[in-house]
């Protein structure tokens, strides 16, 4: 069995991990669905405790059109331009 890393560390050559921020001080969150059930809960659930510890920008949320295929080039671009951090959930 193999066991890989998910920090990349195991092969960096295929890519490197996005900058770390300090802190979600002031920013905005996206959070991605994949309509899978039970990972609408669990996004609101995260969303509540993150609310509750820092001062947001604001939030955005969008919904995947099935599960089993990536989201769509128009949520990407909305996600990569309005959010600082994307928090995604696939349910259970």
């Amino acid at each position: 069995m193999k066991i890989l890393n998910p920090t990349m560390s195991f092969a960096p050559e295929k890519g490197k991990l996005a900058p770390r921020i300090e802190s979600l001080e002031g920013k905005t969150i996206g959070f991605l669905w994949n309509a899978y059930p039970g990972g609408d809960r669990l996004l609101k659930r995260a969303e509540e405790i993150v609310s509750a510890k820092y001062r947001l920008k604001g939030t955005t949320h969008y919904t995947k059109s099935y599960l089993g295929e990536p989201a769509s080039k128009e949520i990407l671009k909305r996600l990569a331009s309005d959010c600082d951090v994307v928090f995604t959930s696939i349910g259970a």
